[in-house]
Formats: C-alpha cells, structure tokens, sequence
C-alpha cells in the first residue's frame, strides 16, 4: 500500500473501519444519514447495501477515540449493525516510507513562486 507521508502532515494514527450492517434492517444506500458515520477526519468511505468500508487519519489519539465514539452511537442508535465493526488502527510514526518524495520544487515551478520552499 502507498500512502503520502501522513506524518508529515502532522497526523499520528490512521484508523481502518469495516462496518457490517444488519441484514434484517437493509438501508436505503441514498439515506442521508449514512454521512454521519463520516468525521472531518476520514479520507475514504466506500458503501453498499450490507457493508461499508472507511479510512480516516487523526491527530492523536484522542480524537481517533471521539470519532470512533461518534461513530458507534450513530451504528447502534439506528440500529445499523448486529455486531460490532471490525476496527484496526495504524501508528503513522511505524510506518515504513519506501520512496520519500519531494513535490515542494514542482510546486514552485508550477505556481511560480518565488519564495524559497522547504520539502518536508
């Protein structure tokens, strides 16, 4: 799996989420409140009628804690799930970084600008 450098960005865990929802209570995949599963902090969501798939990042623990919270009030308030999703989280600062890349000189050159920028 290649990701950027998430650490760089000054996030310290990436979560992963796979949520089975109940059978016996199949949803509308239009259901607006499906987004309240979502926090500011995920990056990924992907849905369909018996299951769903989220990644998010978080600044610390606590905040992966508050939105993990948030979204299991949400599963059993509506009475999505039957058990309890399948939750794995990463350390951001154990991740191995295969190639380091640098797009600060691209940027630059792209933009124009003239300023001195650091790659980081």
């Amino acid at each position: 799996m290649n990701l950027p450098n998430l650490k760089n960005l000054g996030f310290e865990i990436l979560s992963f989420y796979h949520i089975r929802f109940d059978p016996r209570r199949p949803r509308d995949l239009e259901d607006p409140e499906i987004a309240r599963l979502m926090s500011d902090s995920t990056i990924f969501f992907a849905s369909r009628l018996f299951e769903a798939i989220m990644i998010s990042v978080h600044r610390d623990y606590d905040e992966y804690k508050q939105d993990s919270t948030q979204m299991m009030q949400v599963l059993k308030e509506k009475k999505w799930v039957a058990e309890n999703p399948l939750i794995l989280t990463y350390s951001l600062s154990s991740l191995i970084i295969i190639k380091d890349f640098a797009f600060a000189p691209l940027a630059k050159k792209i933009v124009g600008c003239t300023l001195d920028l650091k790659s980081s």
